[in-house]
């Protein structure tokens, strides 16, 4: 009842399925990936987003597994917000799989600033359909028939596993039968230790198209937040076959860690079509993360579609899908009147006109309608007027304590009822039943968790108009005071030592706590907000401050505990890495080396316990890192002794820890790293059967990643020591075992095939490596674009290549469009950028054109000065060259 959609918003219901297809059928890398529904509140945005999910699902082939969304029934102001169906009622059924891929990121996600969490929605939705979607692609992909026999009963065993045990034990399930590596966040699973260290590596996706022989990329990947695993988690499980939709309400209050979200997810990949659909008032392009965000898309990223009013005849058609006997007349008056979807429905959902209806057998009377207000702000006015007078002070209390300035005004429910009993008992005699009613039965807000928060932003400043009027500041302050002793006595409570859940609750009480805090002689509650303020950092990224907040909570909590405790020395491990990882490799060295010793000389857990061996593997890491590669691998060899002792000798750990210890020693002797890899290899591959079995077969399944890494370490040694023969036999059978596992248009084939171009380069075959550059560049172009940084990687060697050693009248116009491309997609300044811009001024140079290379290089040093990302090595370069050019005759221009 109440949910056929009108008017002119079917039409865009179907151009957005019509975009859909679009990525199923392979469209256009360069098509709209984000389709923005931009209208006034009310107007229908969200029923749009409803419908598409409702088309797609229905038209799935039976046994279909996404269910249809929960009607909208009374509760109009709650249930228009369910986009997804509800996990709590999802299930797989037998023999289902996806078609697509739907996921919903809430107004209360993008707002918030809590996308780290653990529990959070998107995360939830990940191990909900990961697994599932992982099947769908074995099938569609026709990897199983590839398998052979190891192909029978899959499914079935997967899902039995994923039903009866959950998504962790599944997509361990999945690895074990078939050797898949199932995109999902490291942080979110709870599995052993060793398989653990395989979904390390298993879904890792190259940043960098360029051969890295410097363990640049490994310390890159290390850095990689979980907001970034996340946003490659939903993109990675989307194929053409079945496309990714993230669905994004009002996407116009989004925070800056949503953004970071969203580049991260909107990366150009026909491999992994990704659509977001998100909901946007118009009056918000104008200031904030958003307006930032919006301004910052390429052309054609984004297709914005104003969502227009319904217009009169569509409005009475929708008073008569719940009152199907009104009369026009009265049905017209509410549309005029009401304006707006939303409204209308609300006004026929609320107690004295639904009874009107319900009396008048499916009819709305004239006298029903007197006093009607006008549009949505105005309903929202008189519902307020509605609520019981406790629930208004409850909810007015609520926006009063809250300290962040919050849109939607989230509060912790104890924290608030505390309030309300101290101070407002003569008002609020039920402060528990206020609240509630303020969820149940009104839908004013909303209940995630025990964080309470209001459903709409306009409902929000509502209450807060009703703020001003009833409370002075003294009682503001009072409240707050009664709110961060609500705090302490939570957080001290719900705390282990200094972690506590992860949970939006927590995290929300530690943001008001530190709030609200000066504290002289800070405690452990301190400690325990501070160092979850540490990990809310690390999460977005900033491993500095991270690890700046994490000293700060650990050196309170020094005064209190005895960091010697085997939990607070992971905690201490975690900020260290964080510190390690931020550039200042030898502090973290330093201090992981103490903790080592702490373990070891109180002999529990002791050497041969997997704290101790994670604490050596880093300590191993930022050892080479601090430039003393020998000293990591005498490290390594200790660590692989304890390994083999614990995993035994042919685990994923010890494979593992072998090749870090390969990369560091081909840094200081690359000869004796290249035979011993050859060596790992033999190991990898003979206990299954010799050199002629496959990585991927289900026996040595869980290894096939590890035998591709050490193939393409072997490769690019001899790559980089100009071996070129032998760099062409294993990047070729690199290549071979890419293409059998990953596909032809994989970022693993695509990669070894742009580094087989380089290797051609270098053996002297110019007109071969044209011609394999120019065809990786055409599949990098068919998959990502021509302006995604691997096709602008690709398409810079290429034009170097023809410009240097085939015809510079040729190449100079190729890199001068690339340098183009790159200035409005990375910056005029960025590396890559700099790149291009100081080779095309050289080349320009070989022309005869020394005043034209003089002008472009007194451009692109002005620059550099004024950029605040810009190097001083670069500025320097770019001083040489301009001194260079002036000494061959020409002055420089006026």
């Amino acid at each position: 009842m109440g949910n056929e959609l009108l008017g002119p918003h079917v039409g865009i219901v179907q151009d957005i399925c019509s975009r859909i297809e679009a990525l199923r059928a392979g469209g256009p890398p360069n098509g709209p990936r984000v389709i923005l529904l931009r209208g006034p509140a009310g107007v229908g945005k969200s029923r749009i987003v409803r419908e598409v999910y409702e088309r797609l699902a229905g038209q799935s082939q039976s046994p279909r597994y996404w269910p249809p969304l929960p009607e909208i029934g009374d509760r109009i102001l709650t249930e228009r917000k369910v986009l997804a169906p509800p996990r709590e009622t999802m299930h797989w059924a037998e023999r289902a799989l996806p078609e697509f891929a739907w996921w919903e990121l809430s107004s209360e996600e993008t707002s918030s600033g809590l996308l780290r969490d653990g529990a959070s929605s998107l995360n939830a939705q990940l191990l909900m359909h990961a697994v599932p979607l992982a099947a769908a692609k074995l099938q569609h992909t026709g990897a199983l028939q590839r398998l052979g026999s190891a192909a029978t009963g899959v499914f079935d065993r997967v899902r039995d596993v994923f039903v009866n045990e959950g998504a962790d034990f599944a997509i361990e399930a999945l690895l074990d039968a078939v050797g898949l590596f199932v995109p999902v966040p490291r942080a979110l699973l709870d599995l052993t230790v060793d398989a653990a260290k395989g979904l390390g590596t298993g879904h890792r996706r190259r940043a960098d198209v360029k051969l890295d022989v410097d363990l640049g990329a490994q310390h890159n990947e290390r850095q990689r937040t979980l907001t970034a695993e996340t946003a490659d988690a939903l993109r990675e499980a989307a194929t053409p076959e079945l496309p990714g939709i993230v669905v994004a309400e009002d996407l116009h209050f989004m925070s800056g860690d949503a953004a970071q979200l969203l580049d991260r997810l909107l990366v150009p990949d026909s491999e992994h079509p990704t659509l977001l659909i998100g909901t946007v008032w118009p009056e918000a392009e104008a200031t904030g993360p958003y307006a930032e965000w919006l301004a910052g898309q390429l052309p054609g990223v984004v297709a914005v579609v104003d969502v227009p009013l319904l217009g009169t005849d569509d409005l009475i058609a929708l008073v008569r899908q719940r009152a199907e006997h009104t009369d026009e007349a009265v049905a017209r008056q509410v549309g005029e009147r009401l304006q707006v979807p939303l409204a209308v429905e609300m006004f026929l959902t609320e107690g004295k006109a639904k009874r009107d209806i319900r009396r008048n057998n499916g009819r709305l009377t004239e006298a029903e309608i007197t006093g009607l207000p006008d549009g949505l702000e105005g309903l929202y006015e008189d519902r307020w007027k509605q609520l019981p007078e406790p629930t208004r002070w409850a909810l007015a209390c609520a926006v009063a304590t809250e300290p962040l300035g919050d849109q939607f005004a989230r509060f912790p429910v104890s924290a608030i009822i505390s309030v309300l009993r101290e101070t407002l008992d003569d008002q609020v005699a039920d402060a528990e039943g206020s609240l509630r009613y303020a969820i149940d039965l009104s839908g004013w807000c909303l209940d995630q968790d025990g964080v309470q928060l209001f459903t709409e932003h306009l409902l929000t400043l509502r209450a807060s108009r009703f703020v001003g009027g009833a409370f002075s500041e003294a009682d503001i302050a009072e409240f707050r005071t009664i709110a961060r002793r609500e705090m302490v006595e939570a957080i001290d409570r719900d705390r282990v030592l200094l972690s506590l859940p992860d949970t939006k609750l927590a995290t929300l009480m530690c943001r008001w706590y530190l709030s609200l805090t000066t504290a002289e002689d800070p405690n452990l509650v301190d400690a325990t907000a501070l160092w979850r303020r540490a990990e809310e950092e690390a999460a977005r990224g900033s491993l500095g401050t991270a690890a700046t907040t994490a000293h700060r909570a650990l050196e309170v909590a020094g005064g209190h505990l005895d960091l010697r405790d085997t939990l607070l020395i992971d905690l201490r491990h975690r900020a260290a890495v964080w510190l390690g990882d931020s550039g200042q490799a030898l502090r973290a060295r330093g201090l992981l080396v103490a903790m080592f010793q702490e373990v070891v000389e109180r002999s529990e857990p002791g050497r041969l316990h997997p704290i101790t061996m994670d604490l050596r593997a880093d300590i191993a890491r930022f050892t080479g890192l601090a430039d003393d590669p020998e000293g990591a691998v005498n490290l390594l060899h200790e660590q692989l002794e304890q390994q083999a002792a614990f995993y035994g000798p042919v685990s994923r750990a010890v494979f593992t820890t072998q090749i870090d210890q390969l990369e560091w020693r081909a840094l200081f002797d690359p000869v004796v790293a290249i035979v011993r890899a050859q060596g790992l290899l033999m190991d990898l591959y003979e206990p299954h059967g010799g050199r002629d079995a496959r990585f991927h077969e289900p026996h040595n399944g869980r290894f096939h990643d590890l035998g591709l890494r050490v193939l393409r370490f072997i490769a690019g040694q001899h790559l980089a020591a100009g071996n070129v023969d032998a760099a062409s036999e294993f990047f070729g059978r690199l290549l071979d075992e890419q293409l059998r596992i990953y596909g032809e248009n994989s970022d693993e084939a695509l990669d070894t095939r742009l580094n087989l171009a380089i290797n051609t380069q270098n053996s002297g075959d110019y007109a071969g490596a044209v011609a394999a550059f120019t065809s990786v560049i055409e599949s990098y172009e068919a998959r990502l674009g021509s302006r995604a940084p691997q096709t602008m990687a690709a398409r810079s060697y290429l034009a170097i290549l023809i410009c240097a050693e085939v015809d510079l009248d040729q190449g100079l116009p190729m890199l001068k469009e690339l340098m183009v491309d790159q200035s409005e997609v990375l910056g005029p300044t960025h590396p890559d950028t700099f790149d291009s811009r100081f080779r095309h001024a050289m080349f320009t140079s070989q022309l005869g054109r020394n005043r034209e290379c003089i002008d472009l290089l007194e451009q692109l040093l002005a620059e550099l000065e004024n950029a605040r990302n810009a190097t001083h090595s670069h500025i320097d370069f770019t001083k040489l060259l301009l001194r260079e050019a002036l000494q061959r005759g020409d002055a420089p221009s006026a």
